[in-house]
């Protein structure tokens, strides 16, 4: 992997942690040394990413400094969300882990308030071969209402 292409994986991985990650699970995950991480986190640090880091504690991207909010509607975001999970339930491994690495870059990309619609409980509509038109739009609609409901 290219120097480049690590340190836009790096920022992607610190995109799709909401928690610190410490530096070894990092360059674990990276397949390189914690001392070439420890550079790859200063080379993005001084290119203006966002980046902290606590000792024993792991690294954080802190989120709306780096990108630029994407301008989706409600019903926009909804749509992409539900697409997304569908896919990361029903999908295989590869396709899966795609989708759950889309949706972490929508998230850290979206305004802050349709950014809680990424925090959704997964929703699985059933495939229904046998089902009516009209059965499976109502059967969609009903999974996109309890989809979209806060989480208690």
């Amino acid at each position: 992997m290219s120097r480049a292409s690590r340190l836009l994986t790096l920022l992607q991985m610190l995109r799709g942690k909401s928690r610190p990650v410490t530096a070894a699970t990092l360059a674990s995950e990276l397949e390189v040394s914690e001392r070439t991480l420890y550079r790859d986190i200063a080379e993005l640090t001084a290119l203006g990413a966002p980046i902290y880091g606590e000792a024993g504690i792991g690294y954080v991207l802190r989120s709306g400094l780096f990108l630029p909010p994407l301008m989706l509607n409600a019903d926009e975001t909804e749509a992409v969300v539900l697409g997304l999970r569908y896919v990361d339930q029903r999908g295989d491994e590869e396709l899966s882990k795609a989708a759950a690495d889309a949706m972490a870059k929508i998230a850290a990309v979206l305004a802050p308030r349709p950014r809680t619609h990424c925090a959704i409980r997964p929703c699985c509509p059933a495939r229904r071969a046998t089902a009516s038109p009209t059965t499976r739009c109502r059967s969609m609609c009903s999974a996109r209402r309890s989809a979209f409901r806060p989480r208690c």
